[in-house]
Formats: structure tokens, sequence, C-alpha cells
């Protein structure tokens, strides 16, 4: 099994940290996946303690989480014929 690339796109990001709060893999261990910069934004700090649950990319508001390159609308946004037009841009 090859690491996740995860990727945390600052320019759309809102700071809301909600992918710190929704991570299985970033409360409670000495490697997390995000951790909190110095300027209060979110920041990924080991990508290798990913196991690609794709929570934060799918709870992410501002859709500013890529897991392996994939970006996942949220849930309040999935629409059949929208999610299959956002699935094809990513």
């Amino acid at each position: 099994m090859s690491e996740a690339r995860v990727e945390l796109d600052l320019a759309r990001c809102v700071a809301c940290l909600e992918c710190l709060e929704v991570c299985p893999r970033s409360s409670g261990i000495d490697h997390p996946v995000f951790d909190r910069s110095e300027e209060g934004l979110p920041k990924v700090a080991y990508p290798g303690s990913c196991i690609s649950c794709h929570d934060c990319a799918v709870r992410c508001r501002a859709m500013a989480i890529r897991i392996n390159g994939k970006c996942f609308p949220p849930p309040r946004m999935v629409d059949p014929v929208l999610s299959s037009r956002i699935q094809t841009i990513y």
C-alpha cells in the first residue's frame, strides 16, 4: 500500500480547522496528519499517518483538501449531476 498524498490548498482554506477535528489520525497520536500552524491555520504535519479515509476532504467546506489528487464535494453539495461533473474535473 502506497503512502497517501495529502494536499491542503491554503488559498481556498477558510481556517475552520474541521480537518483537525474529523481526522481520526490527527488527535491523540504522536504524528498527526493535520496540526495547527503558528498562524492558527491547519497544516499537513505528517502525511504518512494518513489512512486515506477521506473524512477531511469530504467535510472540508472550502474543498481545500485533496487526497491522492482527488477533491470531494461536501455532503450538502451532493447532487447526482453536479457530483458527476465535479468528479470528471478532479
